[in-house]
């Protein structure tokens, strides 16, 4: 069959499908089904110029798989599509007809979800085998069933560990932002607490790349209103549900959201729904750390779509006029923030655009209107970055903290190439008055930290994080905790610390006479649903000898437990409600030991590890109660005389139950744990 006439086929079989759906749509059932047992169209990419493929079919979405082999599209029904020869391998109906429905892959490439007219359906990405259902209570879709097919344009995304999706709605003050267990189907959070009168009409989310944060886009469809009061992004705080950072400014609906790969800067479209004359749209990239802009881009058509390539050096943004064929894609290049040729032609509206994984193809796609058309393109390299002739480095010190964002980059990127020459002056520029040219120079040392650290300020859901070392030693290198030491000291005689580099081989020394260390982090963090805590340890003495509790870690009070201690019996017990304990016999208390304990609300399960391997388990009843108490070290808050003998080193707080996994990577990434002896001054 000729491409022209089977894709002419195509377009009306697929016309008359979204015809019929949204007449269908108050009988139709609207619960995710069983892929349907159609018979496999037989498709032939058109290629109306170089570089691009092209099929004349109206759709929403569509994303790669895994292995970038497979596309997988968001129309009528749901269908994945073979990239290279367009042959159609499976159709799923799901739901009633719904406008703009969104999809989106799992970081794992095994699983998908997409969006339909009552709640998000995750699917077996190999097969479009429905999984499991999540359906959102939604009182305006009961209230008013007309707008049941303009339901679906929830925007999903899965969390950077697969194990969450979030989900929201067009009406997010009935639906709030919903955050699932991407493989049980529990509601676990709604994000809800705007706190304005904003409009709440939720058009696009996306999760930070360590999972910690959830940025969100909205507006009004409303022109007056859209004009009058522009659009909103907001950044969630994913474990507490409280809105970090909300960013005004931009013009009229805001549409897109997205994070480049380091997450840190935040991508937004905007424009004016419809058509409008003159056309106009805008594109904005956001500092995440500081909330200030560093690139403003107009546009000629309303902006729905923003993505950042998966290696960060381009950003590209889409949009057009529904009504029309007209459309703008642009491709950004993120080192110079220079426009490169437009990909466009007269295509449609584009509402879909997503990567390869590879960052070599992007695919497009365009709703039911005129010209709607899903389209691959082959992307050509990206330009190379410039290198500019490297400046003094007291000069670069400086520039970190430029109001001109190009003059950060810069500094930046000639700090990183000079190496170990410049690592003196930034630890000293980790006190620097500045709080912007704090922030990088901590980003620039972290990126050359031995092993441990490095893992550990980039492991999801880290709170807080203390290495007692370097010019500011009682700073967390996350959170900006700080803390106080209480007749306590750093001191090296017991033996190089763990992961210590030449510079810092210090840990924090405790002697046990009403020492410790007190932290800033209080009432920020709650760890309703679960919490790691965890150090490197060494003990002077031990809790039997001493005839004491020895407290290790500590943010409880009284039947409000979380305390990590070691007993008299010869045990270490963690605690987490109200009494009742995990413990474990260490063999020895003798030399650094790594110590992690966690507990997760979901599983209702409590755990201990000892050197990287898990020592105990036990149910956790009852659940935990959360504590606004600040976090202690070495010493207890509530119970006084609890004073830990000894050192500790590394001391870390996650907001969530760290694996058996990722505890293990994290013990195993320090090589030779030094053997030590005692204190020979005591």
């Amino acid at each position: 069959m000729r491409a022209t006439t089977s894709i002419a086929v195509l377009g009306i079989a697929l016309l008359l499908s979204f015809v019929g759906s949204a007449a269908a749509q108050q009988t139709r059932p609207a619960t995710a089904t069983a892929a349907a047992a159609t018979q496999p169209l037989a498709l032939e990419w058109d290629s109306p110029q170089p570089d691009v493929r092209s099929l004349s079919l109206p759709a929403f979405d569509a994303v790669f798989s895994g292995d970038d082999k497979r596309l997988t599209v968001a129309g009528s029904s749901i269908f994945q599509l073979d990239v290279r020869g367009a042959r159609e391998l499976w159709r799923t109906e799901i739901g009633a007809y719904s406008y703009g429905r969104r999809i989106a892959l799992s970081p794992d490439g095994k699983r998908l979800a997409v969006s339909h007219s009552t709640g998000v359906a995750i699917l077996d990405a190999g097969t479009g085998a429905v999984l499991i259902n999540l359906v959102h209570e939604n009182p305006g879709h009961q209230k008013n069933p007309k707008v049941a097919q303009f339901l679906g344009m929830m925007p999903v995304a899965f969390s950077p560990d697969g194990k969450t999706v979030a989900s929201s709605s067009i009406y997010a003050p009935q639906v709030g932002i919903c955050l699932w267990d991407a493989m049980g189907g529990k509601l676990l959070r709604t994000l809800s607490d705007f706190g304005d009168n904003g409009s709440h009409n939720v058009f696009d989310l996306a999760f930070s790349p360590d999972g910690l944060s959830l940025a969100t886009v909205e507006g009004y469809y409303s022109q007056e209103r859209a004009r009058s009061e522009g659009g909103k992004l907001r950044v969630w705080d994913v474990a507490t549900g409280t809105v970090r950072r909300t960013y005004g400014g931009a013009i009229f609906c805001s549409w897109a959201v997205g994070f480049n790969p380091d997450g840190k800067l935040l991508a937004t479209g905007s424009g004016l729904y419809g058509r409008h004359d003159p056309p106009r749209g805008e594109v904005r990239v956001w500092e995440a750390a500081t909330g200030r802009a560093v690139y403003t881009g107009n546009r000629q058509q309303c902006v729905y779509r923003v993505k950042f390539s998966p290696d960060g050096r381009r950003l590209v943004s889409g949009g057009g006029d529904r009504t029309t064929s007209d459309t703008e894609l642009t491709l950004t290049d993120t080192s110079t923030w220079l426009d490169e040729p437009s990909l466009a032609g007269r295509i449609g509206a584009i509402h879909g655009l997503n990567f390869s994984r590879d960052g070599r193809m992007l695919a497009s796609t365009s709703p039911p209107g005129r010209a709607a058309m899903l389209r691959i393109w082959n992307l050509p390299p990206a330009p190379t970055p410039r290198i500019e002739p490297p400046g003094d480095i007291p000069t670069l010190i400086h520039q970190l903290g430029e109001n001109d964002f190009r003059a950060r980059l810069t500094a930046v990127r000639q700090l990183k190439a000079l190496g170990k020459a410049a690592h003196a002056a930034l630890r000293e520029a980790r006190d620097s008055r500045d709080p912007e040219v704090r922030v990088r120079a901590e980003e620039i040392l972290a990126d050359y930290a031995p092993a441990y650290p490095n893992t550990m300020v980039h492991t999801v859901g880290v709170v807080a994080y203390w290495r007692f070392s370097g010019p500011s030693p009682a700073r967390s290198l996350v959170g900006g905790y700080t803390g106080s030491f209480v007749n306590a000291t750093l001191n090296s005689a017991l033996g190089n610390a763990p992961t210590r580099d030449n510079d810092s081989k210090k840990a924090l020394w405790l002697d046990g006479n009403k020492s410790g260390f007190s932290t800033s982090l209080a009432a920020q963090q709650t760890f309703k649903d679960g919490a790691t805590l965890m150090c490197w340890i060494c003990f002077d003495t031990t809790p039997a000898k001493a005839g004491r509790i020895f407290t290790i870690m500590s943010k409880g009070e009284f039947q409000k437990d979380l305390d990590l201690q070691a007993e008299p019996d010869g045990k270490i017990h963690f605690y987490t409600d109200t009494g009742s304990s995990t413990s474990f016999a260490p063999p020895s208390f003798a030399g650094w030991h790594h110590l992690a304990a966690t507990f997760d609300s979901l599983s209702q399960r409590r755990c201990i590890y000892w050197d990287g391997k898990s020592v105990a388990e036990d149910p956790q009843t009852p659940a935990h109660v959360p504590s606004p108490s600040p976090l202690t070290i070495g010493q207890s808050a509530a119970f006084p005389g609890r004073f830990f003998q000894g050192a500790l080193d590394e001391v870390a707080l996650f907001n969530r139950a760290l694996s058996a996994q990722e505890i293990a990577a994290l013990y195993a990434a320090v090589s030779e744990p030094p053997a030590l002896g005692r204190d020979p001054a005591r």
